[in-house]
């Protein structure tokens, strides 16, 4: 077991428990590494500890077990994901080898704002890639806000329309796709005509 650091060591509900930094650099030593990301993006996203902490709890570990993913993790976080289905979506396109997308992407069209959770421009400057990660079923959702299942459908439909009408290539991608992921990533890198570094049929093991 490696050791903790004094100031690893917090209080918590009239516990001592590990910091927010190195329970994340622990994350990465022990577990797959795409829940690592996840976990690293949530707590710098709320405040809970920073890139700098995080990278220096992995420093203090560099003679211990994991210490490869331990100095991976700081580089690895973005805090503008926001949810655990696009850190992981994230992670997974960084393992096939394609570009680093954009996150929180926005464009107007027709007087309307929308925000993709990733884009990939196109080097000759047409529309890109417009990907989104749907984390709910959100077709069976009762009432949400007032506004209805069908609503929300209706209007997600409207907004892929015009995005598409734009020239933009949409993709998306549920929970489920994330276990069997060569789908959408094959989808991804034939629009961008990039090479995609997987194995048909295999399953992360996050």
């Amino acid at each position: 077991m490696a050791p903790l650091d004094e100031s690893e060591i917090v209080d918590m509900l009239d516990l001592k428990v590990t910091s927010v930094a190195r329970t994340i650099v622990d994350l990465a030593r022990s577990l797959p590494l795409a829940w690592a990301v996840a976990a690293g993006d949530e707590a710098v996203r709320k405040g809970l500890t920073t890139i700098d902490e995080i990278r220096d709890a992995a420093c203090r570990l560099a003679r211990y077990k994991g210490a490869g993913n331990a100095r991976l993790i700081a580089d690895l976080i973005r805090p503008a994901s926001e949810s655990v289905g696009e850190s992981v979506s994230r992670h997974l396109m960084c393992e096939a080898g394609l570009p680093a997308p954009i996150l929180q992407y926005e464009v107007e069209l027709n007087g309307h704002r929308y925000r993709a959770d990733f884009y990939f421009p196109r080097h000759d400057g047409s529309p890109g890639v417009w990907c989104e990660f749907d984390g709910q079923s959100k077709y069976h959702l009762q009432e949400k806000d007032g506004v209805s299942a069908e609503e929300r459908r209706r209007r997600q439909d409207e907004r892929e329309a015009a995005l598409v009408a734009a020239g933009y290539t949409v993709i998306r991608w549920t929970w489920k796709d994330l276990f069997h992921p060569d789908s959408f990533l094959i989808r991804i890198g034939r629009a961008l005509r990039a090479p995609v570094r997987r194995k048909l049929g295999h399953r992360p093991t996050f």
